[in-house]
């Protein structure tokens, strides 16, 4: 997250809560695998001239859409929360 965001670990710390920062990596995640899906469009696909139909075709086969979000370990949060308090 400091990479992607340019903050500190402190105030990663301090200020995104646990289940924030789940939804924090999933928003990079699919940030990250866009930015690398267009720079494979753009480098394979220089002289065509439908440049989208490789995209869109790209697009399908990865199931970007489809994004499974894992399940939060509430259980797990809680207990992040007790050793920190301690």
């Amino acid at each position: 997250m400091a990479a992607e965001y340019g903050w500190t670990k402190d105030y990663i710390l301090e200020n995104v809560y646990p289940d924030e920062a789940h939804e924090f990596l999933n928003a990079i995640k699919k940030r990250t695998y866009g930015r690398y899906l267009m720079e494979l469009a753009i480098a394979q696909n220089t002289t065509t001239k439908e440049p989208r139909k490789l995209w869109d075709m790209l697009e399908k086969e990865s199931g970007e859409n489809e994004i499974i979000e894992e399940e939060i370990d509430h259980a797990g949060i809680q207990k992040l929360k007790s050793m920190i308090k301690r």
